[in-house]
């Protein structure tokens, strides 16, 4: 259990060095600082897209709204990881600490820290295993990942999904991969 109590506070110091290398290189990209924008962006339209799949979900007809480049849902997974991801970083960062150093902290306070972070990671974990099955496994959405890191999609998927931010961007096609673009 000491095995993986230490692997555990290894990869969470690793994991905020690879948070701090992404918030250094890859946020300051122009074309990502616009996503974050576009994420932060709350209309109308997002309201209606959650009418929407409320609507749908309790069996009635419903048009979705124009939907641009990020949808309502991915808006508030956005927030939702984001927020999770600094309450994890800081709380384990704490814990990380009081283990290692053994002499920072109070140990009522770690005592305090302790169920939070358990807690949030026992949400925060189905939902990430989620994600991967999502992106690596399910055949409607499998080449989206790739898809997304290289950030292009097909047009025909862009329009279906998000016809407002089709109108405003040229969308490629994306590279072969093993995903066939009929499951999509």
């Amino acid at each position: 259990m000491r095995v993986f109590a230490w692997l555990h506070v290894v990869l969470g110091f690793a994991t905020l060095g690879f948070a701090v290398w992404v918030l250094a290189t890859i946020v300051l990209r122009r074309a990502v600082r616009a996503d974050l924008r576009a994420l932060a962006r709350v209309g109308v339209d997002d309201y209606l897209w959650f009418q929407h799949v409320v609507l749908r979900a309790a069996g009635e007809r419903s048009v979705s709204p124009p939907v641009g480049k990020f949808n309502a849902g991915q808006k508030l997974n956005a927030l939702l990881s984001l927020l999770a991801i600094v309450a994890l970083l800081g709380s384990g960062l704490v814990l990380g600490v009081y283990y290692v150093t053994k002499a920072l902290l109070a140990s009522a306070f770690v005592g305090a820290v302790f169920p939070w972070h358990t807690a949030l990671s026992l949400l925060v974990v189905p939902l990430v295993v989620g994600h991967l099955y999502l992106a690596l496994l399910h055949p409607a959405t499998c080449g989206l990942l790739r898809e997304m890191v290289r950030r292009r999609v097909r047009r025909d998927w862009a329009a279906r999904h998000h016809p407002a931010w089709v109108e405003t961007t040229e969308v490629a096609p994306p590279a072969p991969g093993r995903c066939s673009p009929r499951s999509r």
